[in-house]
């Protein structure tokens, strides 16, 4: 028998969405588990088609998150048998509907505003003399205006997104041209349109300012649940 994947956990009264991929529904108490057969490994043990099975594992979620609150698990967490499965979630049932409690009625969206084009030139044009500083006092002051109105912009956007967000988690970035910013959003499911009218409204002045303003989602709660430390992405015995 090969071994079971967990996706995710839900209710146990959520409803099952026609678009979801094919998978399978554990009851095990209060809650239902959200498996599907592991696939056998290529003969050099790697596991089969990673790409694809990390997309069936948010294909899964994003199903059930636009109805339901939905749990994820870390993308690989295994199972021997549907009885392994059955003790390690009946262990940790409350934790996991605790968690669930913290995301209900929500789903996650990303903002993130980053620059189209490099900022201007630092050096001024080839000129001599007073022509020479006044150009670079230009250059400078342009630079200061354009980088007080991304600011500005960023902040105001920032505001905005506070108002309507259950709760928000800056995601950092190693670049260091990184965006202005980039935030993962809790939104309540009822608002979620309400939250992507609000990004809309501020799309033509981000690109008054060569910013792109970008909606990701709405999807599972991945930044708002901790790495489940009570599900290991190893196949359990």
């Amino acid at each position: 028998m090969s071994a079971l994947v967990l996706h995710g956990m839900v209710a146990g009264d959520a409803p099952t969405p026609s678009d979801a991929p094919p998978h399978r529904k554990i009851g095990v108490g209060g809650l239902c588990a959200l498996v599907s057969d592991a696939r056998d490994p290529t003969p050099d043990g790697e596991a089969a088609d990673t790409v694809s099975a990390a997309l069936f594992h948010h294909q899964v979620l994003t199903a059930y998150c636009q109805g339901a609150d939905v749990l994820p698990v870390r993308f690989g967490t295994a199972f021997s048998s549907v009885t392994a499965l059955t003790q390690e979630v009946m262990a940790t049932q409350r934790q996991m509907q605790e968690a669930l409690g913290r995301i209900a009625g929500c789903v996650e969206n990303v903002v993130s505003l980053v620059a189209t084009v490099p900022s201007p030139p630092r050096d001024p044009v080839a000129v001599k003399g007073r022509a020479f500083l006044s150009a670079k006092r230009h250059q400078r002051d342009d630079r200061r205006t354009r980088t007080a109105r991304r600011r500005a912009l960023a902040a105001e956007l920032a505001n905005g997104i506070e108002d309507r967000a259950v709760r928000t988690l800056h995601l950092s970035t190693k670049a260091a041209d990184g965006p202005l910013m980039r935030k993962a959003v809790l939104v309540p499911r009822k608002g979620i349109v309400a939250f992507a009218d609000l990004i809309s409204s501020y799309e033509t002045s981000a690109g008054t300012l060569d910013l792109a303003l970008r909606l990701g989602g709405p999807g599972p709660c991945y930044s708002f649940v901790e790495p489940a430390a009570w599900v290991q992405p190893v196949v359990c015995a």
